[in-house]
C-alpha cells in the first residue's frame, strides 16, 4: 500500500508517494474490490489475476490531487472515501464520487480534469491503462463510455 505525505502545511500539494511494504493491506484491498460487478465480473479468472498482480493501492488526505487527466494514463476505484472531479478553473465539482466508483484516463472527461481527495482517508486501486488495453473487450470499452 502506498500512503502520501505533504510538502505543505495546507494538504493541498502532495509530495513523493511513500511506498508501504504491508502486503497483508494490499491483499484485502484486492479481495474488497466489487468483483461481481461490472466491469471485473466480466473478467475470466486468469484477467482477474492479471489485474490483482498488476494493481497498486494508494491513500491520500483530503484535498491531495490523486490523478491529472493529462498525466500518466491509470484506471482507478475508489475502495474508501470520497473523490472530487473538479475541472481546472471551474469552482464546481464535476462530480463526486464514491467506494465502488471509477474515474481515469479510459473515460470520457474533459481534458483538464483532475481528481482530488473529498475525505480525510482516500484509498484507492489503480491500474496502468495498458493492463486494461490487454484484457479489453468492446463491453468493457462500453462501460468506460458510460
Amino acid at each position: 500500500m502506498a500512503s502520501r505525505e505533504n510538502s505543505e502545511a495546507n494538504g493541498k500539494t502532495a509530495s513523493e508517494l511513500k511506498l508501504i511494504d504491508d502486503e497483508s493491506s494490499h491483499t484485502r484491498v484486492l479481495a474488497s474490490l466489487p468483483w461481481t460487478k461490472a466491469p471485473l465480473c466480466w473478467l475470466t479468472p486468469q484477467q482477474q489475476t492479471l489485474l490483482k498482480k498488476r494493481a497498486e493501492t494508494l491513500r491520500f488526505g483530503l484535498g491531495e490531487k490523486i490523478w491529472p487527466k493529462d498525466g500518466v494514463g491509470y484506471q482507478f476505484v475508489i475502495v474508501n472515501g470520497k473523490v472530487r472531479l473538479r475541472q481546472e478553473g471551474v469552482g464546481k465539482p464535476l462530480a463526486t464520487l464514491a467506494a465502488g466508483d471509477w474515474f481515469g484516463s479510459l473515460q470520457e472527461l474533459p481534458l483538464e480534469c483532475k481528481a482530488v481527495a473529498a475525505s480525510k482517508d482516500v484509498v484507492v486501486v489503480r491500474w496502468p491503462v495498458t493492463v486494461w488495453a490487454e484484457i479489453s473487450t468492446p463491453q468493457i470499452e462500453e462501460f468506460w463510455r458510460g
